[in-house]
């Protein structure tokens, strides 16, 4: 009877090795990779009458991947990455006009059509300058968070690729109060009107609500990624 020949650990490992040194940076598409190439090569050990080599078998199953060996894979996964990754973030970006996350924007274009009827004009003057601030500040402090829990990652995932780099939502911000001619707001009373206050307010709206969705999706695909892929990532 003839006896069934396993991969080994350090075999397995090798597979690992093997797919990095064809171009696969990624730990997740690399493990991906390992199932399929394990099987394969298991097989092709099994196959005929004379067991063969598992350096024979990793060369002539890598052979059936072709000339360009797993560049068409990896090309197919990073933009099947991309295309899921668009989606949910659009999906977080329309439950803020959806219940129940629709009442927070509700309650904040409220907020702005009633302020110029109880604020007088230094006032909304002051009000936008400190919620751009505010903005500016909030951006950054969530930005570096998420650089540090990008920073717990000990292999790159093309599943997280990427994800802790800001939008620049606040350096947007800032552009659009300097042409909205914020800084003269308080020297030049021509330089501010309820128009500008309605149209900024509303830019900053939809920059934070921009911000707010990034920020959730990427603290939830990080979860994601150290459930699926723990060896990726330091211990606690």
């Amino acid at each position: 009877m003839k006896h069934t020949l396993e991969l080994t650990e350090e075999q397995i490992q090798q597979l690992f090795y093997f797919t990095e040194k064809h171009c696969v940076r990624h730990y997740d598409l690399q493990v991906e990779l390992v199932d399929h190439l394990a099987d394969a090569v298991t097989a092709k050990m099994n196959e005929g009458s004379t067991p063969l080599s598992f350096e024979d078998a990793v060369q002539k199953v890598y052979a059936g991947f072709g000339v360009m060996g797993f560049s068409p894979i990896i090309a197919s996964r990073q933009n099947a990455v991309l295309q899921q990754s668009n989606k949910e973030k659009l999906r977080l970006f329309k439950q803020y006009f959806t219940w129940p996350k629709a009442a927070l924007t509700v309650l904040m274009v409220t907020i702005i059509g009633i302020m110029p009827q109880i604020i007088p004009v230094f006032g909304l003057k002051l009000v936008l300058d400190m919620c751009t601030a505010a903005f500016v500040v909030w951006e950054v402090t969530e930005m570096v968070k998420l650089y540090r829990q990008h920073k717990q990652q000990k292999q790159k995932l093309l599943l997280t690729e990427n994800t802790y780099r800001a939008p620049a939502f606040a350096g947007v911000a800032i552009d659009l109060f300097c042409m909205f001619h914020g800084w003269d707001w308080f020297n030049d009373a021509n330089a501010f009107s309820l128009t500008s206050f309605y149209v900024y307010s509303g830019f900053l709206l939809g920059f934070f609500i921009l911000s707010l969705s990034f920020i959730n999706f990427t603290r939830n695909l990080h979860s994601q990624a150290r459930l699926q892929y723990p060896a990726a990532f330091k211990m606690w």
